[in-house]
C-alpha cells in the first residue's frame, strides 16, 4: 500500500492468516478525546510478514504499543516511547529472527 491516512484509536492492520503486508507511508491522526481504548496500531501474527514506515501525528493520547508481533508463541511490542515522537522509520516483522 502506498500510503493512508487513519483517524482514531483503533488497530489499524492485523495481519493474520500468512498475509504479506507492506505499508510505505501514512499517518495516524490519534488522538481523540475520551477514547479509552489503546489497542496496538499494527498486528503481525507469526504465519505473517509485514513491513511499515509510517507518520505518527497526536498532541495528547498516542498509542502505547505501535506494532505488536507474535512469533513463536512469543509476543514483542515497539513501543511510541522508543521511538522519534512522529515517525515509525521502518519496521519489519520477523527482521533478526531466524
Amino acid at each position: 500500500m502506498l500510503g493512508f491516512k487513519t483517524e482514531g484509536r483503533t488497530t489499524h492492520i492485523a495481519a493474520g492468516s500468512g498475509a504479506r503486508v507492506e505499508v510505505l507511508g501514512g499517518v495516524s491522526y490519534q488522538s481523540w478525546a475520551k477514547q479509552e481504548l489503546d489497542p496496538p496500531m499494527f498486528i503481525v501474527d507469526s504465519t505473517s510478514q509485514a513491513s511499515f514506515t509510517f507518520g505518527l501525528y497526536h498532541t495528547d493520547l498516542a498509542f502505547t504499543t505501535i506494532v505488536e508481533e507474535t512469533r513463536g508463541g512469543v509476543s514483542a511490542r515497539l513501543l511510541g516511547k522508543d521511538l522519534s515522537p512522529y515517525h515509525l522509520p521502518l519496521y519489519r516483522s520477523g527482521a533478526g529472527k531466524k
